[in-house]
């Protein structure tokens, strides 16, 4: 209920302009860094003192955990069929091919996003 009501104003805007969009883009990124820290690194931290029971455990086991997202992250989108706005249809590396249709394209991407 609270992000479609955080989605309410984009609805009543019809144009933004670059600067407004570049500053709407940080403040996004800054809540989303501060949500990451406070919701997701902390309790790690926190989980990883009481199975370890000390500070450098738990550093290594959430900086483990942090290398394998991360790792996972990046093997995803170098194995993962994607399109990127800047490529023309037809410049290499475009992920729509002549042996792959769109629809079944849509689906594969939307099976991985799930």
């Amino acid at each position: 209920m609270r992000t479609a009501v955080g989605a309410l104003p984009v609805f009543l805007v019809q144009r933004v302009s670059k600067l407004q969009e570049a500053a709407l883009l940080s403040f996004s990124a800054g809540v989303m860094l501060a949500a990451a820290i406070f919701a997701l690194l902390l309790p790690s931290l926190d989980a990883g003192q009481a199975l370890f029971g000390g500070r450098i455990g738990a550093a290594a086991l959430s900086g483990a955990g942090l290398a394998l997202g991360m790792g996972l992250m990046l093997a995803v989108d170098r194995f993962t069929p994607h399109e990127h706005a800047v490529l023309p249809p037809a410049a290499p590396g475009h992920a729509a091919s002549a042996h792959t249709p769109g629809a079944v394209q849509s689906a594969k991407l939307m099976v991985l996003a799930s």
